[in-house]
């Protein structure tokens, strides 16, 4: 087992190294440059934990390997994610990535959001979505040819200033927002709960209600919060865009 470790050590240490390889440098587009540097910092502070680990290994008899494996599977993953999430935006670096990017960057620019604008990877087989580890956002191939959805860039611009609410003192009042809605949501779903455990009915309907108020703090506020916030940001057309593609 310890020689098993050690080889995965190694293999996710050059896995990583050929990563770094795949980042282009000097990039086509400035606006990437964002998602480089974060891509890069995040693969090396992987192979500096890695190479942690082997250096621990020596250490360690055959049987006292146990946690080491484990914090091994943490850095395969975190390097699959960046690979998945990161490094294939950066790799296909496209005229149509391009455009979007620099839309994108534009965007941020004038409605003077205080963070750094997301990445725009146009290959996404999943509609659109925001990942929050490499702050890109995810959109079809075809996207850059269309008008009609570009408008929920500012949803996913709204994921992004939820990922970084609590770290932005400019962003205090909407921190302040999201945890007023989640306190009075958390508030109404307990009183239904606790009203329907003393009505004769079925059992299941408590935990059902509690699974709804579930989904609504670790899920549905925040896509309620980013369709506010593209409503706020783009006006109209954020909400007749989706009433064209509902048609």
């Amino acid at each position: 087992m310890k020689e098993y470790c050690r080889a995965l050590i190694k293999e996710h240490i050059n896995r990583g190294l050929r990563l770094k390889e795949l980042i282009h440098r000097p990039r086509t587009y400035p606006e990437l440059l964002g998602l480089a540097e974060k891509c890069g910092n995040i693969i090396d502070n992987n192979i500096a934990d890695l190479n942690f680990l082997l250096n621990e290994l020596q250490n360690r008899n055959e049987n006292d390997v146990r946690d080491i494996f484990r914090d091994i599977r943490l850095c395969s993953r975190e390097l699959e994610r960046v690979e998945y999430y990161g490094i294939s935006a950066l790799y296909y670096e496209t005229p149509d990535i391009g455009y979007l990017n620099k839309l994108v960057f534009k965007i941020h620019k004038e409605i003077n959001l205080p963070l750094n604008p997301p990445a725009v990877a146009c290959i996404s087989t999943n509609y659109y979505y925001y990942h929050t580890l490499t702050n890109v956002i995810f959109v079809p191939v075809g996207e850059s040819r269309f008008l009609l959805h570009l408008p929920d860039l500012f949803h996913e611009i709204g994921h992004e200033v939820l990922k970084y609410r609590k770290n932005e003192l400019r962003l205090q009042q909407i921190d302040t927002s999201i945890d007023k809605a989640i306190t009075k949501i958390t508030n109404y779903y307990n009183s239904l709960a606790s009203k329907k455990m003393r009505e004769t009915g079925p059992r299941a309907i408590p935990f059902i209600i509690m699974h709804i108020h579930d989904q609504w703090k670790t899920y549905w506020i925040n896509e309620f919060f980013s369709d506010l916030f593209a409503v706020y940001t783009l006006g109209p057309a954020y909400a007749w865009a989706h009433l064209m593609t509902l048609a």
